[in-house]
């Protein structure tokens, strides 16, 4: 799989980056998301866990895809405007049982 980042913009007011690329790939299916996350990241040299894959779109047929993601800057931000991750956090808090 290869990276190629093609637009990388800087949201000061919301502490991320936002990052389109293009990936090609040699595979007939197209990345998964975790994968596509471990190359951006060091790709931008931060963590995986701060990277947010909001897209990933192929065209029928062809071995390459476009890639929309967001990279924090730290994880209380992300976790505050992502609401995937809010959400979950309050899955997980509400299945665990509290201590008697």
């Amino acid at each position: 799989m290869e990276l190629e980042i093609t637009n990388k913009n800087e949201n000061t007011l919301l502490s991320r980056w936002e990052v389109s690329a293009n990936v090609a790939f040699h595979k007939t299916v197209t990345p998964k998301k975790d994968e596509v996350k471990a190359a951006l990241a060091k790709a931008l040299k931060v963590e995986p866990e701060l990277v947010m894959i909001k897209n990933i779109s192929t065209k029928f047929g062809a071995n390459t895809a476009s890639v929309k993601a967001y990279a924090y800057t730290n994880k209380e931000v992300m976790g505050k405007l992502e609401t995937d991750i809010a959400h979950a956090a309050k899955r997980a808090a509400k299945k665990t049982p509290e201590a008697k």
